[in-house]
């Protein structure tokens, strides 16, 4: 039996091993982050060799088994295994990063303890999207992606956007000298009552968020940034508009949408979000109470809020919310549209265009069954059933 496999078919085997040892080189590596060496392109030639002189037979399963092995390794790798080591990568970084935020400021006793996330579980429910993502073609075709898509944005909008952007929406904006206790939302001018001077651009401001990030690049070029240290320091400010001015207590004090001030140094990058004295409008959202017989506005314990804002981020917030929801109804309607179109069996005939919509959509919704067709099929079967029950002519 040695004689049918020549030592040409052996050259040939060992070419198709190094082919299929790139493969599993890019899916090892790129896939389930396995550093192979640089001996690891030899390994398959020398195993064939051995096989050869073991049987030659053994030689052709081999490397017959090692080209088949290529497409379930690949498909372990993009369903699971890469889905897996990524979303654990991702949670166990920002598990470190809040942490490390708790650790290096000084205000952390003001902070929300931190809701560390379970990569297993965030594995599972990526796991679960998948499964009802190719469940639902198998059952509805393009149909049913592309309707799980559109059923996932419209339940997980409500959850997107910040606490005072969702709060905003159905909060008045009260006048400060007016303003009532408890949740409130206020809007005007800041006011420095005891000044302090940011870190990077010695601005005279009420307060600063900062922060120190180590700038690194992943195998691909891109820039990745890790923060190594953040501080933020807050004095009381006024907030004020054209009926009076109230005193806003900054503990637990939530910035959003200012500009950044930065500079990169030795491999850093240095930032800061400056509470300064302008001409902007800003919005707050807060507790508005007593204190020492002064009222003063401060961090609600129920909704955990105290956030300012200026008022040109609400804006564009709002207007896109505003177009986003004019048009939503056309995206929708469109997706639909083409979902359909595509998981339908569509014919050009000499007679026209003929669509015939997906099997699971004209069996179990009346919308889609050919009414024309069942009237022939039982127009068929009738004229079956005559030709069945008719009786025989007498010669």
């Amino acid at each position: 039996m040695q004689q049918d496999v020549t030592i040409g078919l052996l050259v040939g085997a060992l070419v198709v091993s190094l082919i299929v040892a790139f493969f599993h080189y890019m899916i090892f590596t790129g896939l389930y982050k396995i550093n192979l060496g640089k001996y690891f392109f030899a390994v398959y030639p020398i195993l064939l060799v051995v096989l050869y002189f073991i049987q030659p037979q053994f030689m052709l399963i081999g490397i017959g088994s090692l080209f088949v092995l290529t497409f379930p390794m690949a498909l372990l790798g993009i369903v699971i295994i890469a889905p897996a080591l990524g979303i654990r990568e991702r949670v166990n970084y920002q598990n470190k990063q809040q942490e490390l935020a708790r650790i290096t400021n000084k205000n952390a006793q003001y902070l929300k303890p931190v809701k560390k996330k379970n990569w297993i579980w965030e594995l599972l429910k990526s796991l679960f999207f998948i499964a009802c993502f190719f469940g639902s073609f198998a059952v509805l075709g393009f149909f049913g992606p592309i309707l799980l898509i559109v059923l996932t944005a419209l339940i997980s909008k409500k959850r997107s956007g910040s606490n005072l952007m969702k709060l905003q929406k159905s909060l008045p904006t009260s006048k400060i000298r007016s303003v009532a206790m408890g949740l409130a939302e206020i809007q005007g001018k800041i006011v420095i009552d005891e000044a302090l001077t940011s870190r990077v651009k010695s601005k005279r401001c009420a307060g600063y968020y900062y922060l120190i990030q180590e700038i690194s690049h992943d195998d691909d070029g891109k820039e990745q940034l890790s923060t190594i240290h953040t501080d933020f320091l807050y004095n009381p400010f006024f907030l004020e508009d054209e009926t009076g001015r109230i005193k806003v207590i900054p503990d637990k004090l939530q910035l959003l949408h200012f500009n950044e001030y930065s500079y990169r140094s030795n491999g850093k990058k240095y930032t800061e979000y400056v509470l300064e004295e302008d001409d902007k409008l800003y919005l707050m959202i807060g507790k508005a109470s007593i204190e020492n017989n002064e009222p003063v506005f401060m961090y609600d314990e129920n909704k955990r809020i105290l956030s300012i804002t200026p008022t040109t981020a609400v804006e564009k917030h709002d207007q896109a919310i505003y177009y986003l929801s004019k048009a939503r109804p056309y995206i929708i309607a469109f997706l639909l549209w083409a979902a359909f179109i595509l998981s339908s069996d569509i014919r050009v005939t000499s007679s026209g265009v003929s669509v015939n919509p997906h099997r699971y959509l004209s069996r179990n919704f009346t919308i889609f069954k050919d009414n024309k067709s069942e009237k022939e099929a039982q127009a068929t079967n009738e004229n079956s059933d005559e030709a069945i029950y008719a009786e025989p002519v007498e010669n």
